[in-house]
């Protein structure tokens, strides 16, 4: 059984995304496994809607399952983000091809840097050094390195996702579909609008604006959970959570923090307690060298208590693979999936502890504590452990 895995965020889901799947069908008959991030997203955000919403849109319109990309992935740089889902597409049993958007459009072009940039020789290494010396980010500072690098989002993942197949001389055959629309762009056009542009609209009220541009039963979705309020989270929404967070922990203990470094966690308590909100402290502490969604993930991290060594423990090694949701006739990939996975594959959160060790309860533990932080920003008055009330989705 042939499956094609697509590595997304569905920040919410749109017909761009929609566009995507279809696409991905025609390149290739296989079964569409999509790898999700969960709550939180690579911008350093909370996602838009929870990730049992996004789940269902995406089930709804093509996809055949749906697991998560856990929190620690998700929310780190465009390598371990890229590195995080190919090793859970490796470790699946199933997962054949890999298919992701871009805006070049080239997968030989993207292949070729990804090749250079994977073998990161001396000259290389040493060009980044100087750069990030003089102020400059590291995207920019790499980009430099390979002296035709890729500037635009989904180019640079697409060469992190093609860097991490070379890394585990993987048998995954890779396929691009070129980016129809703008990744940064906040204008809901009539083409694909990206995902920014729909969240904009829907965070600043223009719901009928935003619904134009989401499938039909995606914008039942929406209007549902605006209903119940638990649609329009964003960062803003934590920073008192930061605030207290920066007034009670001594800096040593921030600098333990994934993507701490070089002062930047005396920065960040020193701005946050003078700050009226998150937009007023990203503006702060931004420099050349740090880049907003660079700062944005820091800040993210601080809250999540996401600490390097979280990062380090279970690097590019997912040791489970988290069922999110499966349409129902595709019962048997799900069982397929259970067979022929190389790591311990979670359907049912009660009976996790039955089939994950320690090692791996404690990352599965430490997801659902993210869970609970992610409903405080909702103002949700269950916050405890709610993943464990959320039961598997099962479209169809």
């Amino acid at each position: 059984m042939k499956a094609c895995a697509i590595i997304a965020e569905y920040n919410p889901f749109h017909k761009g995304h929609k566009y995507h799947i279809e696409k991905a069908r025609d390149l290739t008959p296989a079964h569409i496994i999509v790898i999700m991030s969960g709550n939180f997203v690579q911008r350093g955000e909370p996602a838009i809607c929870d990730k049992f919403s996004r789940a269902r849109m995406a089930l709804l319109n093509g996809a055949d399952m749906v697991i998560e990309l856990p929190v620690c992935y998700a929310t780190g740089s465009a390598e371990f983000f890229a590195g995080g889902a190919v090793s859970l597409a490796e470790k699946s049993g199933i997962i054949t091809e890999l298919c992701f958007g871009s805006e070049s459009g080239n997968l030989s072009e993207l292949s070729g840097l990804a090749e250079r940039a994977a073998t990161e020789s001396e000259s290389y290494k040493k060009t980044i050094r100087v750069n990030l010396d003089k102020g400059c980010s590291f995207a920019l500072s790499r980009g430099r390195a390979l002296k035709t690098a890729p500037e635009k989002p989904n180019d640079i993942l697409a060469v992190e996702y093609l860097k991490a197949l070379l890394a585990k001389n993987s048998g995954i055959t890779p396929y691009t579909i070129k980016r129809e629309s703008d990744y940064h762009s906040e204008k809901l056009t009539s083409g694909f609008p990206s995902a920014t542009a729909v969240r904009k609209a829907l965070l600043n009220g223009r719901v009928n604006e935003a619904l134009e541009a989401v499938p039909d039963n995606c914008g039942e979705i929406i209007k549902t959970a605006l209903a119940e309020k638990t649609m329009s989270n964003s960062l803003d929404n934590y920073f008192k959570i930061l605030q207290y967070i920066a007034a009670s922990t001594p800096a040593k203990h921030l600098k333990q923090i994934q993507d701490m470094g070089e002062g930047l966690e005396n920065r960040i308590i020193r701005e946050a307690l003078a700050c009226n909100d998150m937009r007023e402290l990203l503006s702060r502490i931004k420099t050349k060298r740090y880049a907003y969604t660079r700062i944005q993930r820091a800040v993210l991290h601080i809250i999540l208590d996401q600490r390097t060594e979280l990062l380090e423990a279970y690097k590019n090694d997912p040791p489970y693979i988290r069922v999110l949701g499966f349409r129902k006739e595709k019962s048997g990939l799900l069982r397929e999936l259970t067979e022929k996975a190389s790591v311990p594959v979670v359907i049912n959160l009660k009976n996790a502890k039955k089939v994950l060790d320690a090692e791996a309860m404690a990352l599965l533990e430490y997801e659902i504590k993210c869970g609970d932080i992610y409903n405080l920003g909702l103002g949700a008055r269950r916050v405890k452990n709610y993943e464990y009330g959320e039961e598997i989705v099962a479209v169809g």
